[in-house]
C-alpha cells in the first residue's frame, strides 16, 4: 500500500532506497557535544566535499566553508553587525543544502495529524522522527552526486535552507539535532519524540 509518497513512489522502491548503506535516519545522528563532533556532523549531513562546506546566497561573501577553520556557526560572524528590522522574517542569510530528502509531502502530513492529533510543536518533530517522512544521506559515506539523484527522484530539485532563519520552521530540529549548541541550540528531545525534562549527557 502506498504511504503517499511523493509522485506515487511504491512502499518497496523507498525500502530499497533506505537500505542503501549512506542512508540514515533522523534517530541516527549523533547531536555534537565536541567540536570535532560538531565539523564532521558539518560534513556528514550538510552538501559538502573534502573538508569544505557548500554555501549558497549569504551576507558575507563566502564560497564555502572550512570546518577546520571554525569551532561554531557563531565564528562565521554572521550576527556580528546585524541589526535587527522588527519583522519576524528578518535575519541573516547562510545558506545551506542539508542532505534530506523529503520522500512525502510536508502539507499533507500537516492535514494528517495538525489539530487531529498533534499541536504544532509535536508536529515538527514526528516529521523528523518518524522514518517514513524523509531520507537522510550521510556525505562522508558516499558522495553528492547519490544524494543529488535521490532529491531528483523525491522532490525533482536540490533545495538550500536559511540555517538562520527563526522560528517553529521545518528545518528547525534537523539543526538542532546535526549541530546541537554549536549552531542553533541543542535538540531536547528523545528518539519518540518526547521532550527531555533535563539534558541528557
Amino acid at each position: 500500500m502506498n504511504k503517499g509518497y511523493n509522485y506515487g513512489i511504491s512502499e518497496s522502491e523507498v525500502m530499497e532506497d533506505k537500505s542503501l548503506p549512506y542512508v540514515s535516519n533522523f534517530t541516527d545522528i549523533k547531536t555534537p557535544k565536541t567540536i570535532e563532533e560538531f565539523r564532521e556532523n558539518l560534513l556528514k549531513y550538510y552538501v559538502s566535499y573534502d573538508r569544505f562546506v557548500d554555501v549558497g546566497e549569504n551576507d558575507k561573501g563566502l564560497n564555502s566553508i572550512n570546518v577546520d577553520e571554525i569551532e561554531s556557526m557563531d565564528d562565521l560572524g554572521f550576527y556580528d553587525g546585524f541589526r535587527w528590522n522588527g519583522s519576524d522574517s528578518h535575519c541573516p542569510t547562510l545558506m545551506l543544502t542539508p542532505s534530506v530528502v523529503q520522500i512525502r509531502d510536508w502539507d499533507e502530513w500537516v492535514d494528517e495529524n495538525y489539530m487531529k492529533k498533534m499541536g504544532m510543536e509535536e508536529l515538527c518533530v514526528q516529521w523528523w522522527v518518524r522514518p517514513e517522512n524523509n531520507i537522510i544521506v550521510d556525505i562522508s559515506k558516499s558522495d553528492t552526486y547519490k544524494y543529488v539523484n535521490l532529491c531528483r527522484k523525491y522532490q525533482k530539485g536540490v533545495y538550500f535552507k536559511n540555517i538562520f532563519q527563526e522560528g517553529n520552521d521545518l528545518f528547525r530540529d534537523f539543526y538542532q539535532k546535526t549541530l546541537g549548541k554549536f549552531g542553533r541550540g541543542e535538540w531536547k528531545y528523545d528518539d519518540e519524540g518526547n521532550r527531555l525534562m533535563k539534558e541528557v549527557v
